[in-house]
């Protein structure tokens, strides 16, 4: 479901490696609820602990259209948390406005995030970056017009 998830956003997904490694730093700290629909599994959403913090992470689910049961699933989430004493929840970073939005609705904070780059000649990066913008030209072939923004930036952003 999780890489049902990912694949739907067009990101690429953990590896498997990563899932189980993370899993074994939190140990028995890690809860995974699941929302079941004719006992199928509809969403899923994992959850790991620290001392003060529930951390919400790795959603998924098969289709799109599951009727907010996703939100249904963060909520109950953060209910247990605070049952349990913890003191914040985590959903992590937003890339996308739609996950900025869902946090605006749970009443999260918004926390600005600073980002360091380090910058390269031009000449550096044209050779560094040419590799992976020719591949993303061939990849996003049907969708160049649309991404013609992300591809611009690439450009000038050095």
């Amino acid at each position: 479901m999780l890489e049902a998830n990912y694949k739907r956003h067009g990101v690429k997904a953990p590896t498997r490696a990563n899932v189980i490694s993370e899993f074994s730093i939190f140990k028995n700290k890690t809860k995974l609820f699941v929302a079941l629909l004719n006992d199928e599994p509809l969403v899923t959403l994992e959850c790991n602990y620290t001392l003060s913090t529930c951390y919400l992470s790795m959603v998924g689910s098969y289709s799109k259209g599951t009727d907010d049961v996703n939100k249904f699933c963060y909520k109950v989430a953060i209910e247990d948390a605070c049952d349990h004493g913890y003191k914040y929840a985590n959903l992590g970073l937003s890339f996308t406005e739609g996950l900025a939005s869902l946090k605006d609705r749970l009443k999260f904070i918004r926390v600005p995030t600073k980002t360091y780059e380090k910058r390269y000649s031009f000449f550096r990066v044209l050779i560094e970056l040419a590799s992976s913008f020719i591949n993303g030209c061939l990849h996003y072939q049907k969708h160049m017009w649309g991404y013609r923004r992300m591809f611009w930036d690439r450009i000038i952003h050095w």
